[in-house]
């Protein structure tokens, strides 16, 4: 998947998992071709257990 900063055009790919680690293959979404304008998680309490907020992209990250 590729994630990208909130309000930016370019991001960075990071591999799809659930809350348990285990690899999810979705395909991409159509509105991610232009600027993201959510983010998945404000702080690491958002974030199931065992993962942690990233600070720059907003999205819940493996730890």
């Amino acid at each position: 998947m590729f994630v990208k900063e909130p309000y930016k055009i370019y991001g960075v790919c990071m591999r799809v998992v659930d809350k348990y680690g285990i690899p999810q293959y979705n395909l991409p979404r159509p509105e991610s071709i232009g600027p993201r304008y959510e983010v998945d998680c404000e702080s690491d309490t958002d974030c199931p257990i065992g993962f942690y907020c990233h600070r720059k992209y907003k999205v819940c990250v493996k730890r």
